[in-house]
């Protein structure tokens, strides 16, 4: 009898932690998220890299939802697209900042990371009021500078930045030249050069150019106000 115990509790054990597996499904080109024998639709894809295990399951947001995070590449890179689902009870409904790259999940923040050749992006999602939101994207100019985009209710701000997060507020001049401009950003004949020193007030756009507004110290004026091209200095 102590036998036919331990061997039903083994059975009951062994069945249990089948169907708690979750894996991925392949059927020709629908792609499905099997929990506990239940099959969720997740995409029809032809040219898929599928792989049973190329997945991860994330709990987030307000309230606490579950979703799959599923790699969307040709080729299984895992740094590269990912879909998100979320799993209820009836079907798989896919996130609505799906597809991210290489997600990650931190408190009410998700952040994603890629490259586009040489330039590498990190954009921070925050959750606020009950979705996710678009708060902050970096962008890669040079080793240990970042320019740095926070959207603020419709309005962009632009910081440079270090790899750690950290403000650059002072900054060597590197190219040969620098000009000046001024505030309505049309360039002065004086310019700085290689080895001068700036403090950094704030970054403005104009058209598709960065303008650093910068202090620097003359020798003759002393500390002077003006505008230099972000692309003159990097």
């Amino acid at each position: 009898m102590g036998l036919n115990k331990f061997y039903l509790f083994f059975l009951l054990l062994f069945t249990c932690y089948v169907s708690a597996e979750e894996i991925l499904i392949k059927e020709k080109n629908s792609i499905y998220y099997n929990e506990n024998g239940e099959n969720f639709l997740l995409f029809n894809k032809k040219d898929y890299c599928f792989d049973k295990d190329a997945f991860s399951v994330e709990y987030f947001g307000i309230p606490l939802k579950k979703y799959v995070v599923v790699n969307y590449t040709e080729d299984c890179n895992p740094s590269g697209q990912y879909r998100i689902f979320e799993i209820s009870s009836l079907k798989a409904k896919e996130f609505y900042l799906s597809p991210l790259y290489d997600p990650e999940f931190i408190n009410n923040q998700i952040i994603e990371r890629f490259k586009d050749g040489a330039i590498s992006y990190k954009r921070i999602y925050t959750l606020k009021s009950g979705s996710y939101s678009r708060q902050e994207e970096w962008k890669s100019l040079a080793p240990n500078i970042n320019i740095s985009t926070y959207f603020l209710n419709g309005y962009k701000v632009y910081v440079l930045k270090d790899d750690l997060g950290r403000e650059i507020q002072n900054l060597m001049i590197t190219s040969p030249k620098a000009f000046l401009f001024d505030r309505y950003f049309i360039r002065k004949k004086s310019y700085l050069i290689q080895g001068d020193r700036v403090k950094i007030n704030h970054i403005a756009k104009n058209k598709d150019n960065f303008f650093l507004s910068i202090d620097y110290i003359s020798k003759k004026n002393g500390v002077v106000k003006a505008y230099i091209m972000l692309s003159d200095v990097i």
